[in-house]
């Protein structure tokens, strides 16, 4: 075997220790997530789906949502360079930093600042080393460039920002006229 063929089998092996990592982290916060009214609450009907109360359009709403934005991302990034490159560093950069983000917002359907931004220590710490996670393949040179990113302008990496925290805002006004409603 030559070395570059050596290297590979040990980045892919290093990404699937991650990935697991990763795993267990959002299983762990998962598990931590608790509302305080959850006890107030009925139990739900043995007969209700998953995708009871609306919870279905959401789901395909909101993953509408993100491939939209992670779309203009990719123009943006392409288009203002000229570089497909740049386009997918931006879609990923948006993609992968919006499901951290979102992570926080799904925690109920109370408002995200009511129940408080670092309220679940274990989704922050998941969060934490998500986020790392990312800035490992979109900053550090040898790793970005086994995914085939490249480095973007702070203004692309602003505009990418932007658009990954715009589901809050979406999410969260939401709530806020009712769309998404807290279901007893």
């Amino acid at each position: 075997m030559n070395q570059i063929a050596i290297m590979e089998s040990k980045i892919e092996v290093l990404c699937k220790q991650l990935d697991d990592k990763d795993k267990e982290l959002r299983a762990v916060k998962l598990a931590h997530a608790v509302e305080k009214d959850i006890m107030q609450r009925p139990p739900k009907s043995k007969k209700e789906g998953i995708f009871a109360n609306g919870y279905g359009v959401q789901i395909l709403l909101q993953g509408f949502m993100f491939a939209i934005l992670t779309l203009i991302g990719f123009h943006i990034g392409w288009k203002s360079t000229g570089d497909i490159t740049a386009g997918r560093t931006m879609a990923f950069f948006i993609l992968s930093l919006t499901q951290v983000i979102h992570s926080f917002n799904m925690r109920s359907t109370h408002s995200l600042f009511q129940i408080g931004l670092f309220t679940n220590r274990n989704l922050c710490r998941a969060a934490a080393v998500s986020i790392a996670l990312i800035a490992l393949v979109v900053f550090v040179p040898p790793v970005s460039a086994i995914f085939e990113l490249t480095r973007l302008s702070a203004g692309m990496y602003g505009s990418a920002l932007l658009l990954a925290f715009a589901p809050v805002l979406v999410l969260e006004l939401s709530k806020w006229f009712g769309f998404i409603k807290h279901h007893p």
